[in-house]
């Protein structure tokens, strides 16, 4: 579906300025799964004589959810409340907030009842909001409590006042019982030339959109950091890290310095590069891959079966060595995903910079740390700036509640887009996951969604490699032609739309905390759908109900 009102270019359509100002800050704190629909006439039934009662409400709001409320505007710019009765300028105003939105209410219940042939009216709460009052002396009549009184606070900036509210009158008190057509019918009664798509590819994109908006909002405050020469930011996934590293080495470049920008694992290093293109002043990419290749530095041959000891020990060993052939020095150095490097190849990074003017700028999540390599967020002592990201930008609000809820991830603000219900299915064995994984890859081909927005992550490598045989996946240096299937620890620092974490074999309790680690990588790699395929041990850890695949593996939700 598309919100009937999102753009504050839309909201100043409304015909009074202090409207505008409620209807503003409502699509500023809500999240995208909320329909604000302004200015909303419609008329009763008819009486016994013909004549009809006419209404008109300030704002609906409606979510599938949660529901329907309304919000009634009051634009005085003084008002005092006495004997239960409001005053302006001593005299009664002509409409009391408390008997219009007793009123409204009732009203629009009855026409939600009508329009979707409902045998009860649906609870419709509310609100009343005094978008230029600061505060509002006097005792409240008895048919408005407090808590649905909304003053100018409430509706500044990064405030969430007006959120708040909504959550306690209209999510915490009542949950609506209604079906999706009966849902449709009662938007098509508020808004009868109001056109629905349910395009879910079109809502990731507009999920993303808005998530971007929120990002970039958080990151601006801070790239001014880099007047500093060291700086540390650790953040929580998601919480704009990569983002805040590319607006400072877009920074440096406009400056004219030379930069070099890395991670530690292909996909992201790639994908950092990607970023920027060709660019004389920037070198990006994989650390060792790109540092092994600096003017200078003499060729290692890397053998056939390289593993583990020659990447993270030899080929830093050899770069180490003969550093100070290295033809190449950096202005700036930014690394993302720091928690990842051991403190030695750190000591490669600073010789690499150009003399003590140089700037490194480490940006890490301690949470993320898969490899154990010994890193340590350096401190404001050794002469270094510490900040940290606490808000999550990158995850829709129920993925990034899970988070949260389950691993302490960054906080979600009332400004993240909604998404689907998490879908988690029962898979005890391989056979089992793989039916399911085909399945759900199935029904998202069929909502639109296309194969390079989907990723198809394992907490094991023998479970990729299984997956990737049976279904025809590919590795992610494949992507784009088909979907790609990488165990999470390769997957770490990209996102994709859609994410199918698959955990077949759970983990012994010694190892809770490995296990929690690589869930917390898994999960975070959503960005507006998730789909749960493991045990019964992984699902009660992450707090969801799995389904037992039963027929038609992939109906399950």
């Amino acid at each position: 579906m598309t919100e009937l009102l999102r753009t504050a270019a839309a909201a100043r359509k409304v015909r009074n300025e202090a409207e505008q100002a409620v209807v503003a800050a409502l699509l500023d704190q809500l999240g995208d799964g909320w329909y604000v629909i302004p200015q909303v006439a419609f008329d009763g039934e008819r009486h016994y004589d013909g004549t009809r009662a006419e209404y008109e409400i300030d704002v609906v709001l409606a979510h599938r959810d949660h529901g329907f409320g309304i919000v009634e505007t009051k634009g005085y710019t003084s008002l005092v409340v006495s004997a239960g009765r409001f005053m302006h300028h001593g005299r009664e105003v002509d409409k009391q907030p408390g008997d219009q939105l007793r009123r409204n209410r009732h009203a629009l219940a009855d026409l939600l009842a009508r329009a979707a042939g409902l045998a009860h009216p649906p609870r419709i709460d509310g609100l009343v909001a005094f978008p230029h009052l600061r505060e509002l002396h006097g005792d409240l009549p008895l048919d408005l409590s407090a808590d649905r009184i909304v003053l100018s606070g409430a509706l500044e900036t990064d405030s969430f006042g007006l959120a708040d509210a909504v959550e306690q009158i209209l999510v915490n008190r009542w949950k609506v019982h209604l079906t999706e057509t009966e849902f449709q019918q009662c938007l098509l009664a508020l808004c009868p030339d109001a056109t629905f798509v349910t395009d879910r590819s079109a809502r990731a994109r507009r999920a993303r959109n808005r998530l971007r908006e929120v990002c970039d909002d958080r990151t601006a405050a801070l790239e001014e950091l880099d007047v500093n020469r060291r700086i540390a930011i650790t953040g929580g996934a998601g919480s704009g890290k990569t983002r805040l590293a590319l607006r400072w080495v877009q920074r440096a470049l406009n400056r004219g310095e030379r930069v070099l920008l890395v991670s530690y694992n292909d996909p992201l290093g790639e994908e950092l590069a990607g970023y920027f293109g060709e660019r004389d002043r920037l070198t990006v990419g994989p650390f060792l891959r790109v540092v092994r290749d600096l003017p200078g530095i003499p060729p290692l041959d890397q053998p056939p079966d390289a593993g583990d000891t020659w990447w993270n020990r030899e080929l830093p060993g050899h770069i180490a060595a003969h550093l100070d052939a290295c033809a190449v020095r950096f202005d700036t150095i930014v690394v993302d995903e720091a928690q990842d490097f051991a403190p030695e190849w750190t000591a490669v990074i600073e010789g690499l910079l150009a003399g003590p003017q140089g700037r490194l700028f480490l940006l890490a999540d301690s949470r993320q740390d898969l490899y154990g390599r010994g890193f340590h967020t350096p401190g404001t002592d050794d002469g270094w700036v510490r900040c940290a990201l606490t808000v999550n930008t990158r995850n829709s609000r129920p993925i990034a509640q899970l988070l949260r809820r389950r691993f302490s991830g960054a906080a979600g603000g009332h400004r993240l887009p909604d998404s689907d219900a998490i879908r988690a299915f029962t898979a005890p064995d391989l056979a089992t996951a793989t039916e399911v994984v085909a399945a759900e890859l199935g029904r998202l081909e069929a909502a639109g969604v296309e194969p390079q927005d989907i990723l198809v992550a394992t907490v094991a490598s023998s479970v990729r490699d299984h997956l990737r045989d049976q279904l025809g996946l590919v590795a992610w240096e494949g992507r784009g032609t088909a979907v790609v299937c990488e165990n999470v620890h390769r997957a770490k620092g990209t996102e994709y739309d859609e994410v199918i974490l698959v955990d077949t074999d759970g983990t012994a309790p010694a190892r809770q905390e490995r296990h929690d680690q690589l869930l917390y990588v898994g999960v975070s790699r959503a960005v507006f759908g998730l789909t749960v395929v493991a045990g019964d041990a992984t699902l009660a850890r992450l707090g969801l109900q799995g389904t037992v695949p039963s027929g038609p593996v992939g109906s399950g939700s």
